[in-house]
């Protein structure tokens, strides 16, 4: 009977300690499941850099917002609260506003996120979940490239991605040289009106290391007295009283057409000038007593491992120069034309500075990033952050085949484009290239376009429909 009574409490003992066991368990699996299944929520724009939190933020501000997946919805809570009407329910696949972005003093980065019109809360870099359809891939990228490349009948296209300030993807299409040379990330295109901004990238690296003054007459540069006071940034925004007139070749041609009343008109009003950006980047020569391509190689080129030059004639690898096609596929300009363009001395061929600059769409986005990153990129500055803002700032409200836009200098910029809040950019059009620079200064995101014998239609925005489908659709991918 001992005997019966000692078994059965072994088995009672041994059913217990195996129930203790598959409790054990079940609640390992579930912290596990748990875990998972929370989720930093995704945003629809990307987050600036901020300054880590210290411990007393830590403390008192994070840690405190999650988010929790249940089926088809998300529950964003407060762990610290027991009210359940501080829960949120939200449709799972939405998109959330990321507000800031901050590291704590263990080396966690947290998200604050607008969840509501009012609510904002902060969740943290280890979840795990994804919750809204994920970005469309590289080779989807590269495919919508190639079908708007055939759809406008471009004869080539290159494509450079900046993402949260770094030059990321490249996507090309078609040919830099029709049946002989395809069309890659490497090859060097005449990139037409973009050339402008480059030359106030440099114009403000002069200003910083006081060469010029943005406000001085330029007759003082020039060494002569010309027929009206005209400044830097009169020229780089567009406002001077010179009319558009065709460019000479020499300085001293140049100065003569300073000095004619007749190459004025009456008012500082707009008018988009490229006799004006070609006289801007000629008064910065004189200043700096060198080129300006000799200044932004030192200063740009150079650092960035870019092989560019405002003259084709000196980039150094020839071989990548692309030829350049009108709408209809005949040449514009071959490239061993473009490879033969002697090297320039201080003062002339201004028209260089209109449209000349010959890069990749890959190391335009360089320069582009830069605006992007306030100055810096990859670590290092190029200008200082009051330069980028001089550059950004709108200086007056302009109309160009009739499309409505803020001048900067001499940058262009527009509000809720492209699934942007807003977006810093310029166009290019010469010789049959079409060009687009463009960045978001808040999400540091942006892309770089340059095409050769693309149709040349405009959208709504008065932006080339190719490179305006292009950018449309990364910008929202």
């Amino acid at each position: 009977m001992k005997k019966s009574l000692l078994r059965a409490e072994r088995s009672f003992v041994f059913l217990l300690a195996l129930c203790n066991i598959l409790f054990v368990l079940v609640c390992v699996i579930a912290s596990l499941l748990l875990h998972a299944s929370y989720g930093v929520i995704s945003t629809d724009s990307s987050v600036k850099r901020m300054s880590a939190p210290s411990a007393d933020e830590q403390s008192e501000k994070y840690g405190t917002k999650y988010v929790k997946i249940t089926g088809s919805s998300v529950i964003i809570y407060d762990d610290s609260s027991e009210d359940s009407a501080d829960y949120i329910s939200v449709e799972k696949g939405s998109k959330y506003k990321c507000l800031e972005e901050k590291t704590d003093p263990f080396g966690e980065v947290w998200y604050k996120f607008q969840y509501s019109s009012e609510k904002t809360g902060w969740v943290n870099q280890n979840s795990a979940a994804i919750l809204y359809t994920p970005p469309k891939g590289k080779e989807s990228c590269r495919e919508y490239v190639a079908e708007v490349g055939k759809k406008y009948g471009a004869v080539g296209v290159q494509v450079a991605v900046i993402h949260r300030g770094m030059v990321g993807e490249t996507y090309e299409y078609g040919y830099a040289t029709k049946s002989s040379a395809p069309m890659t990330s490497d090859n060097k295109i005449r990139a037409a009106s973009v050339t402008k901004v480059a030359v106030g990238m440099t114009a403000m690296k002069m200003r910083e290391e006081g060469i010029i003054d943005l406000d001085q007459d330029i007759s003082y540069y020039w060494d002569s007295r010309i027929y009206k006071t005209i400044t830097l940034r009169q020229l780089l925004t567009h406002t001077s009283c010179l009319k558009d007139i065709p460019f000479c070749r020499t300085k001293s041609e140049t100065l003569a057409q300073l000095k004619d009343p007749a190459s004025y008109r009456k008012y500082n009003d707009w008018l988009y000038n490229n006799f004006g950006i070609g006289v801007a980047g000629t008064t910065l020569e004189l200043a700096a007593d060198r080129t300006v391509n000799s200044y932004a190689k030192e200063k740009f080129f150079d650092p960035l491992g870019m092989d560019a030059s405002f003259n084709s004639g000196e980039i150094k690898n020839k071989s990548l120069i692309s030829t350049l096609y009108h709408p209809d596929d005949s040449v514009a300009r071959e490239a061993s034309v473009s490879a033969r363009f002697s090297k320039r001395s201080i003062g002339r061929s201004s028209a260089f500075f209109a449209g000349g600059l010959t890069i990749s769409a890959k190391d335009l986005a360089k320069l582009t990033a830069i605006l992007a990153n306030d100055g810096t990129y990859e670590g290092v500055r190029y200008l200082s952050e009051e330069s980028v803002q001089l550059m950004e700032m709108p200086f007056c409200t302009a109309v160009s085949r009739g499309h409505e836009f803020e001048q900067c200098m001499p940058l262009r910029y527009q509000t809720d484009i492209y699934g942007q809040d807003r977006m810093y950019y310029h166009l290019g059009i010469a010789y049959g290239t079409l060009s687009l620079i463009s960045y978001n200064p808040d999400t540091r995101d942006g892309v770089v376009i340059i095409t050769t014998g693309a149709n040349e239609s405009h959208d709504s925005r008065g932006i080339f429909k190719i490179c305006a489908d292009i950018a449309d659709y990364i910008y929202n991918n």
